[in-house]
This record gives C-alpha cells, sequence and structure tokens, in this order.
C-alpha cells in the first residue's frame, strides 16, 4: 500500500474529514494527521483530549472484503500500535475492542467507522490517536513517559503505518468464515 499523507493544523476530528475525503473518492492509502483535534472521539462518542504533541490521524481503506470482516480492523490497528512502540522499547497490551494500555494506562485509541453500500464495504476509516509528546488526562500516559530517548510523531507515525501495513496485507490475505456466505 502506498500511504499519500495529508497534514492539518486544527481539524474537528481525523475522521471527520478523512470521511469527507472518502466520499470525494480519494485512494486508499490516504491518511489524514492533524496537529489538533478540537471534536476527536471514541467508542460510543466519548471525547478524546487531542492536543498539541499527540498523534492523531485517520487512514482510508478500501479493502473489497464482505462486511463481517471489518469487525476485525480495530484488533489488527491495536496489533500494529503494539508492534511499533515495541520497536521503540515499551510494553504494551491490547483491551478490546479499541485501546493500546501501557503501563495500565490508555495508550493509544482506535476508533473504525465503515461505509458499507449495496455492493459491500465502501471504504473503512481507521482512526488512531497516541499519546507521543503530550500531557494526557488522568487515565492516560504518553510515549514521553514510557521511552527513554527523544521520540518524535514523525517517527511514531512512520512506525505505525509500516506495521499497520503488515497487518492489513495479512487481512485481505486470509480467509475468516462468519457464518452464511
Amino acid at each position: 500500500m502506498r500511504f499519500e499523507i495529508r497534514r492539518y493544523d486544527n481539524v474537528d476530528s481525523t475522521n471527520a474529514v478523512a470521511r469527507e475525503l472518502a466520499d470525494d473518492g480519494v485512494p486508499e492509502g490516504t491518511v489524514v494527521v492533524a496537529e489538533v483535534q478540537t471534536a476527536g472521539k471514541g467508542r460510543k462518542g466519548d471525547y478524546w483530549h487531542s492536543p498539541r504533541g499527540g498523534l492523531w490521524f485517520t487512514i482510508i481503506l478500501r479493502p473489497n472484503v464482505p462486511p463481517q470482516k471489518s469487525v476485525l480492523l480495530p484488533l489488527l490497528a491495536g496489533i500494529a500500535v503494539h508492534r511499533a512502540v515495541k520497536e521503540l522499547g515499551v510494553e504494551t497490551r491490547i483491551k478490546l475492542p479499541n485501546d493500546v494500555i501501557a503501563r495500565d494506562k490508555k495508550l493509544c485509541g482506535i476508533l473504525c467507522e465503515n461505509r458499507i453500500g449495496e455492493e459491500g464495504v465502501k471504504y473503512i476509516l481507521a482512526g488512531i490517536g497516541i499519546n507521543v509528546l503530550n500531557r494526557p488526562p488522568g487515565v492516560g500516559i504518553s510515549l514521553k513517559e514510557l521511552v527513554d530517548k527523544p521520540v518524535s510523531l514523525e517517527e511514531v507515525l512512520a512506525l505505525i503505518l509500516k506495521e499497520f501495513e503488515k497487518e492489513y496485507e495479512e487481512f485481505l490475505r486470509m480467509d475468516y468464515f462468519f457464518g452464511e456466505d
């Protein structure tokens, strides 16, 4: 997959921007990255604190898969984040369905949304928010608190995209059974 990164300073939500772009037909692999989100959200519409210093992004995917298979994307995104931060020396665990936890605190949240048409999946938005240099609220932790060396947003984004690409390619190759065809 070829990633095309589109950067924004301040958006309401990277998923909202990505949805507009996906509806306009941008290609799979388009990544919306924002310095700040003013209305970032998590599962069930929970507010996601998204100040400068965190990594807030959404990957637009256009898999040719049955809609039922899309339920695996949050887990695959979590695995990609887990493997990426492990390269920085950080141990994490995945809290289903959409969190990555380090030292019993939330490091990363994932929100996948999809658009289904009559022919199946039109697109999936894989939204990822990870605390990197920012000071997260209460139950959160950032990478700068966990890593013994300076870390940059660009480095973390590159690591996550590299791991996500591997997981996504495997996702497309694998046959999963979800009941009747």
